[in-house]
């Protein structure tokens, strides 16, 4: 075998390679951009219970709990700061925000991604972002299996008295979040 065969073959092991991570890279995106149908509700949401009392952490490393905020509507979002979905959703968790900053309306968001999302990299993408709800972190990822989380944004709308009426998957649009909060005021 002469050198530019062995040349060759190793070239042509490197452009499979490239290959191969472009489509991996491309097929992850295409997931991430377009995880379902969107927005669609959940048919049967869970009901009351362990939730309440999972921990998430703030990012100064506080223990926060959904029961902290009994008597109020939680509008829970599970993200992650490197999701595209997310990115698209900010905006109308902004109007949202705003739209119900004097009711009894609580927005949390839920990082999925422990790893990635540490407390800096939230506060730089709060910063960044100009969110002004909290963002927590499922450091131990009960929550996230609690609800089998297996597409971001994931919303759940929860009721004053815990309970889980809506789950939305997906980008999910302002009319769609409000009527379900409004339902709940």
């Amino acid at each position: 075998m002469s050198s530019i065969d062995v040349g060759r073959k190793g070239y042509s092991q490197k452009f499979r390679t490239i290959i191969f991570l472009l489509v991996l890279g491309a097929l992850f995106t295409v997931i991430t951009i377009y995880p379902s149908s969107s927005p669609q509700a959940a048919s049967t949401p869970r009901s009351s219970g362990d939730f309440r009392s999972i921990p998430l952490a703030d990012i100064d490393g506080n223990n926060i709990y959904v029961k902290d905020y009994e008597g109020k509507v939680v509008v829970l979002e599970f993200m992650a700061t490197w999701c595209l979905v997310c990115a698209q959703q900010e905006p109308i968790l902004k109007e949202l925000q705003s739209k119900y900053q004097s009711e009894n309306v609580v927005l949390l968001a839920v990082s999925i991604d422990p790893v990635y999302d540490t407390p800096d990299v939230l506060r730089n993408h709060i910063a960044k972002k100009g969110l002004t709800w909290m963002i927590t972190r499922d450091t131990t990822l009960m929550m996230t299996n609690y609800f089998q989380i297996m597409e971001i944004s994931t919303i759940l709308i929860i009721t004053p008295d815990g309970e889980v009426a809506n789950i939305f998957k997906g980008l999910t649009d302002l009319d769609t979040l409000s009527r379900a909060v409004d339902e709940l005021l």
